[in-house]
């Protein structure tokens, strides 16, 4: 099992982005996709912020959860907690909160994280 970063589901939506072919492939050879709620939340306002249009989402977050590989990993307070910490000598952003919250619940649920973020994936293989 494999948590799964926003970005992967942004690529493997998208036919036309760099990296549609390497997403899918990679959530096809996947046996569980373990998604956090946050993540599900990302994906859901990229795809408002670039327009798609409701029905089009809608279609999408069906296709999505209904897929019998996706399974929701709620975020836990102590998720939040340990994003916390590690941001605060950090210049705080949200995005990069969000990231660490995301770290924090590959290494509570004890899975590989897989994203095609270079620096979020550097900070995973640190953990």
């Amino acid at each position: 099992m494999t948590v799964v970063d926003t970005n992967v589901l942004i690529y493997d939506t998208f036919e036309d982005t760099s990296y549609h072919e390497d997403a899918r492939r990679i959530l096809d050879s996947l046996p569980e996709w373990r998604i956090p709620s946050i993540v599900l939340v990302e994906y859901i306002a990229f795809l408002n912020r670039i327009r798609l249009g409701r029905e089009k989402i809608l279609d999408k977050l069906y296709e999505l959860v209904n897929d019998p590989k996706f399974s929701l990993v709620d975020v836990e307070k102590g998720d939040v907690l340990e994003a916390l910490k590690t941001v605060e000598n950090e210049k705080l952003s949200t995005l990069r909160l969000n990231d660490k919250i995301i770290l924090s619940i590959s290494k509570r649920v004890g899975e590989n994280l897989v994203t095609f973020d270079r620096s979020l994936k550097g900070e995973f293989d640190k953990v």
